[in-house]
Order: structure tokens, then sequence, then C-alpha cells
């Protein structure tokens, strides 16, 4: 009967942070001693905490682009400097939408 291996959240974040692979951690678990079972489980908690970095990356990227676009649209409307109303309306909502849909592709991907 083998011992039951819990789950390190703190290991699981160095594999993160050290960008390991799939593979270097299953050998790293095995040559630890931990069953298929326990290995899976590790995996399977490697791939929540590396998603969910992602996920949060594309949230603060969806973000800049709403504030981008939303300065964009101001500075459009009051026209502060009448020479650089086509910057503001067509260049900054274009990175606008560009930095949102990236968000959006780390999100939904």
């Amino acid at each position: 009967m083998s011992i039951p291996h819990t789950i390190d959240p703190a290991l699981v974040r160095q594999w993160v942070a050290a960008k390991h692979g799939p593979e270097d951690i299953r050998n790293l678990l095995y040559a630890f001693g931990h069953d298929q079972s326990s290995i899976d489980r590790h995996l399977s908690e490697w791939k929540r905490m590396k998603y969910a970095a992602r996920q949060w990356q594309g949230f603060l990227f969806m973000g800049a682009g709403a504030l981008l676009g939303f300065l964009s649209c101001v500075m459009s409307l009051i026209n502060p400097i009448p020479e650089m109303n086509g910057i503001f309306l067509y260049g900054c909502t274009s990175i606008a939408i560009l930095v949102a849909f990236v968000g959006l592709y780390f999100v939904f991907e």
C-alpha cells in the first residue's frame, strides 16, 4: 500500500514559475516515490495554476484595452487638439481593440 501524498501548493507554484513541462514534473515526482494517481493529481493542479495565471494576464489585457478605448473615446469627444483627432479616433481605438482581443485570447484559449 502506498503512502498518500498531499499536493503542496508552494511546490506547484515553483513549477509554474520555473516553466517546467509535464514530463519534467512527472519524472521529478516519480523520483520522489509518488504513485500514478498522485502524479496525475499534481499535474492537474499544475495545469489549473498555469491556466489561472494566464487567465489573470488576459483580464489585465482586457482591462487595459477597455481603459485605452475609453480614453480615446473621451479624447475624440472633447477634441482638445484638433490636429490629433485622427490619432485619438483611429490610432488609439485600433490599439485598444487589439489589446482587448489579446486579452480575450488569453482568457478563452
